[in-house]
């Protein structure tokens, strides 16, 4: 694989955020004219062109294509990493708003069903669980003037 997109680092238009989601629906590397259907052809070289000097596409291969070859395109990223990280930096900002954790928590899980909330809930416990384990053992193990 290319060069990996730096964490935290998304600036992509919404029509590169479009390309990637075209992407990751084939689950295979495609040609820019496959990815074409309700889009411009130039359009979408520009977009895969911008991808990949971010480093979210890379070349997967040359392709032969009637007399001439063409190159088929993969994302360098997961969805769910590319969605989580896209979120994180989101929330990230959160304090500039006053929005804390607990409010987006509550914001996410309004209008689920009673039987996804318990669900949800029971892997925020975990969670919660764990991340509090790991912050008190680190501060076990930091000396007193490193509090």
């Amino acid at each position: 694989m290319g060069k990996r997109p730096d964490k935290g680092k998304f600036h992509l238009t919404a029509r590169e955020i479009d390309i990637l989601h075209l992407l990751w629906e084939a689950g295979k590397p495609v040609k820019a004219s496959e990815l074409a259907n309700n889009l411009c052809i130039s359009t979408v070289h520009t977009s895969l062109k911008g991808l990949m000097e971010q480093g979210y596409v890379e070349v997967a291969d040359f392709i032969q294509n009637g007399p001439s070859y063409a190159r088929t395109f993969r994302p360098t990223i997961a969805r769910r990493e590319f969605e989580l990280d896209n979120l994180a930096q989101c929330l990230s900002r959160r304090n500039l708003y006053g929005i804390t954790t607990a409010d987006f928590l509550e914001l996410m899980l309004q209008g689920l069903d009673r039987q996804t909330i318990l669900k949800d809930l029971d892997e925020l416990e975990l969670l919660i669980h764990a991340k509090r384990e790991k912050i008190l053992n680190q501060t076990e193990t930091l000396l007193p003037n490193e509090i």
